[in-house]
């Protein structure tokens, strides 16, 4: 790992008894996402769908001796920011949570029993 906060990341998971996964397509194994720097990609839109929790950083570092505790470290609207820049894009940082529980409490995620169009060219382009 060049990045130091992931290199982090992964070994504190292992260390932990977890898994890392590194890459940039959604892996249905995953559990709990860390947002290092959001991005809008597939990756994050299918986490939010599938109802995962997305955590900050520090999450890792207070699971150092065991898995803290994830809703304090959860992405949210809490703070002073409600939004996170996402490159071309922004995340309301109220989302994570609301779809978590939407998951929690029905089983579906937030684009179930939606229909959508898939186009090849996107305004503005994912990055």
């Amino acid at each position: 790992e060049d990045d130091p906060i992931r290199a982090r990341i992964r070994a504190l998971a292992i260390q932990l008894g977890g898994e890392y996964v590194a890459t940039t397509a959604f892996d249905p194994r995953c559990t709990h996402m860390v947002l290092v720097q959001p991005k809008r990609s597939e990756k994050l839109l299918a986490a939010l769908a599938a109802g995962l929790w997305l955590l900050n950083p520090d999450w890792i570092d207070a699971s150092a001796k065991g898995w803290a505790n994830e809703e304090d470290y959860e992405v949210s609207d809490k703070g002073k920011e409600t939004h996170v820049d996402c490159g071309r894009g922004s995340l309301w940082l109220g989302a994570p949570r609301a779809h978590r529980i939407r998951w929690q409490n029905t089983g579906r995620g937030v684009f179930s029993r939606q229909t959508y169009v898939v186009a090849s060219q996107l305004v503005p382009a994912p990055e």
